[in-house]
């Protein structure tokens, strides 16, 4: 995204937020998830993952997820080739935007051109106030909306989010990020330094036929100054205790992950272990003994079963409030390092 583009989010981005829309977005905005880059979706009709500008999700009853794109353009020639763009998003979108930082009369941009398409326009002008709608788009755009494509490539990632939202304490930060872009998010609460309380999502195919996904959260660290400090800190028998009584199904796990200096970039084989059923001791001694040019990752994690791609909002609720009780006394073990 380029700077007047990233400026232009920030006025598009409350103008949503007013209406009750969650932002998944590059830029820190109020206590909404804030990643590294723009969130990635697959779209189908181009079989290719988008980076988009804005993505914004509210819950539109307990089983729908209404998502909205937005593309934010600096000139009308950047505009113009952001149409086609535009029009793809419509299929997994329930309505989609272009935002320019000027009136729609001054980019020489047909209103019924738009109107015809079905595409929204935002007026940001930074100088002379508040952005406005200036043509409303057409929700779920009859020629092109899928609703199967929604329900897989969209509802899940975005549903997870804002039950994420509903659970975070945002008094901490709060962020989202992909190790697969476009199938894959996950969504975590820095709770101490880069312990984190996340969940994730990730689908597995995208033949309807065998439409899997995998989901699950836990607590994860993986910078060297927390693992470090974890090791010299951490109290072995309270951690032991902690682990021990997680409910059946939660995995301790320790990656090392390749860094730049790395002369190969591939990661070697995780150790997996039942919590509770090894020592703290022996979940340190293979933190200490990561390789050179790798960074240690520990990770306590529960993966959910997923019987459908459509979760419910009491369904993520459930499940995150479960977790997050579950995993409060490993939590509070970690946790401790940092006091």
């Amino acid at each position: 995204m380029e700077q007047i583009e990233k400026k232009l989010s920030g006025p598009v981005g409350d103008l949503l937020a007013r209406e009750g829309y969650a932002l998944v977005m590059p830029s820190p905005h109020g206590n909404d998830i804030v990643g590294k880059g723009e969130f990635g979706m697959e779209i189908p009709a181009l079989e290719k993952v988008r980076l988009i500008d804005i993505v914004a999700a509210r819950w539109d009853g307990d089983r729908h997820v209404k998502a909205v794109a937005v593309e934010c353009k600096r000139t009308v020639w950047a505009v113009y080739d952001a149409l086609g763009q535009a029009v793809q998003y419509q299929s997994v979108f329930d309505e989609v935007y272009l935002a320019t930082p000027v009136a729609l009369e001054k980019d020489g941009i047909a209103r019924s051109t738009l109107v015809d398409l079905g595409l929204g326009h935002i007026t940001a002008d930074m100088n002379s106030g508040a952005p406005y709608v200036s043509v409303a788009p057409a929700r779920q755009f009859a020629a092109r909306f899928e609703p199967h494509r929604k329900d897989t490539s969209v509802h899940c990632r975005l549903a997870l989010g804002l039950a994420f939202l509903e659970i975070a304490d945002h008094s901490n930060r709060l962020r989202y990020g992909f190790w697969q872009t476009g199938r894959s998010v996950w969504f975590a609460e820095e709770v101490a330094g880069h312990l984190q309380w996340n969940c994730f999502c990730q689908r597995n195919t995208e033949h309807d036929a065998a439409l899997t996904y995998q989901m699950g959260g836990g607590i994860n660290v993986e910078r060297t100054e927390d693992v470090k400090r974890i090791c010299d800190a951490v109290s072995g028998e309270r951690l032991d205790s902690a682990l021990r009584h997680l409910p059946s199904g939660y995995l301790t796990e320790v990656r090392y992950l390749p860094t730049p200096r790395a002369v190969t970039k591939q990661e070697p084989a995780p150790w997996r272990v039942e919590a509770g059923a090894t020592s703290t001791e022996a979940i340190l001694d293979r933190l200490r003994a990561c390789p050179r040019n790798h960074r240690p990752q520990l990770s306590v994690t529960e993966y959910w079963p997923v019987e459908s791609p459509i979760f419910t909002r009491p369904d993520f609720l459930d499940v995150l409030k479960r977790e997050r009780q579950s995993l409060e006394s490993v939590m509070e073990a970690l946790q401790s390092c940092y006091d």
